[in-house]
C-alpha cells in the first residue's frame, strides 16, 4: 500500500473500502466478505432500478430471446 493513503483506496469502489477496512483490522475477515456482498447487491440494485427507468434499455435473456436480440442489433446497425 506504499503511497496510497486508505481514505484514497476508500473511494476506488466497494472492494477497496472494506478491503482497507480489513487491512486495518477495523473489521474481521468474515465481516469484510458480509459486507461485501451486501454492500456488492445493494449497489446492484440500485443500479437496476435506474436502468429500468430508461425506456431505450431492451431486456432480453440471452438464452431465450436470440431472435429478439438478433432484430435489435440489427434495427440499430442500418
Amino acid at each position: 500500500l506504499s503511497g496510497v493513503s486508505f481514505e484514497r483506496l476508500e473511494s476506488f469502489g466497494l472492494e477497496y473500502r472494506y478491503g482497507s477496512y480489513y487491512v486495518q483490522e477495523k473489521i474481521t475477515l468474515e465481516e469484510f466478505k458480509d459486507l461485501l456482498a451486501t454492500k456488492t447487491w445493494q449497489y446492484a440494485k440500485r443500479q437496476m432500478t435506474w436502468f429500468k427507468r430508461n425506456k431505450n434499455i431492451h431486456w432480453c435473456n440471452p438464452i431465450i430471446d436470440k431472435q429478439k436480440i438478433l432484430k435489435l442489433v440489427q434495427d440499430f446497425l442500418k
